[in-house]
């Protein structure tokens, strides 16, 4: 199936591009296919302004600490990720951008979870090339139906798809927020239909005091904006997730010290089997659990900010490691065949120490690995937990000679 989607991608580039040469207007075939372009170049296809707000660069981060060598580190990419945990080793941090659009066209329709899929559409039949839109057969019905739903005179765009995944939340669309309100447009937020809007958004909007212009109907919109301004911004961007964490984060915490154990017994999936029978060692090493989906959002930020090492399987909650003060211990349990360095990019991003434990696999899940549950050993927990005390002597020594 991979194999046959590149195939129509890879036509539908060079019909795109033989009609590009051949100035046949997109409405021509229907708009099947529209040459897919970056909204980054002045003067082009409607954008009136493109600026780099924060500069890409390539940083040097050090191996996980449970880790000896780079070459133990996976390098598969996974499917619908764009690096590896080798890849962490020297990653590319890609710049922040902003570009004002005139005459766009949002188009909002169901992707196959029944979720909002989005796309940008230019005044010239162009779709905007941006991390977490895309084209599909449900934008193409849209545009033939030629008349927008409705107008916008002016509007800011900050969302990917799945605007509602915890990760992409705090990584990406809050981090767009905070440059919208550098850009003196954050009074002009496009945000989903609040039936799709999870208390932790409301919430975190909430506490940034930030109101929604308006909002995108699910599953089917069509808006015409005659100026648009668009955000995006690479997921570990250190200086935007930091502006964050000072944000939410209460002015007055105590000092970092708390060990927490992220539980996932009231997730629906992945979870860790045998979490009581190992409960007891982290208990006896001075560790806390906590349900995070059952606190609030403030009371989440709250409790990261006074962490000083936080333990969980791979999952949303790993995220909250955004609010740890820098250079807190982060140990994540994962799967071994689908190795996500998501947490480990956006850790070492923040200056915390990462430690990587390899879980034993539960039996298989109909919806793939990804979802399937973990166990871990006695002897896999008890020398980690040691090497988390010497890590931590060993910070204080350090910070007792400075």
């Amino acid at each position: 199936m991979n194999l046959i989607r590149k195939a129509q991608a890879r036509f539908g580039n060079i019909l795109c591009k033989a009609m590009h040469r051949a100035r046949i207007p997109a409405c021509f075939t229907g708009y099947r296919h529209l040459s897919g372009v970056e909204p980054w170049i002045s003067g082009k296809h409607g954008v009136r302004q493109a600026c780099i707000v924060i500069d890409g660069s390539v940083d040097h981060y050090p191996l996980p600490f449970t880790i000896n060598q780079a070459e133990a580190l996976p390098s598969v990419i996974p499917q619908r990720l764009s690096l590896s945990f080798r890849d962490v080793l020297n990653m590319e941090h890609k710049p922040a951008r902003r570009a004002v659009v005139s005459s766009a066209r949002l188009l909002c329709c169901a992707n196959e979870w029944e979720r909002d899929s989005y796309a940008l559409v230019s005044s010239d039949d162009h779709r905007f090339l941006l991390h977490g839109l895309e084209y599909r057969k449900g934008h193409v019905a849209l545009l033939r139906k030629g008349k927008p739903y409705r107008a916008i005179d002016h509007a800011a765009w900050v969302l990917t798809r799945f605007p509602d995944s915890y990760f992409r939340w705090l990584t990406q669309i809050l981090p767009r927020i905070l440059m919208a309100e550098d850009a003196g447009v954050a009074d002009r937020l496009l945000m989903p239909d609040e039936a799709w809007c999870t208390p932790f958004m409301n919430q975190s909007l909430e506490m940034m005091q930030v109101k929604p212009m308006d909002r995108v109907r699910p599953l089917d919109d069509f808006i015409s904006c005659e100026r648009l301004d668009v955000f995006d911004v690479d997921p570990f961007t250190r200086p935007l997730l930091e502006r964050l964490r000072k944000r939410l984060v209460p002015d007055k915490v105590q000092q970092a010290s708390r060990r927490v154990f992220i539980s996932r017994r009231a997730a629906n999936w992945r979870k860790l089997t045998n979490e009581d029978e190992l409960w007891p060692l982290f208990e006896r090493a001075g560790f806390e659990r906590h349900v995070l989906e059952q606190m609030p959002f403030a009371e989440q930020c709250a409790l990261m900010a006074e962490t000083k090492v936080l333990w969980g399987l791979h999952g949303a909650g790993l995220a909250n490691m955004i609010f740890c003060p820098s250079g807190a211990v982060v140990v994540e349990v994962g799967d071994p065949a689908r190795p996500n360095p998501h947490f480990y990019a956006l850790a070492v991003t923040l200056g915390h120490q990462y430690g990587l434990l390899i879980g034993e696999p539960g039996a298989d899940h109909p919806q793939g690995v990804a979802y399937r549950d973990l166990s871990l050993s006695h002897s896999a927990v008890e020398p980690m937990l040691d090497q988390i005390d010497s890590l931590l002597s060993s910070s204080s020594s350090r910070n007792e000679r400075t």
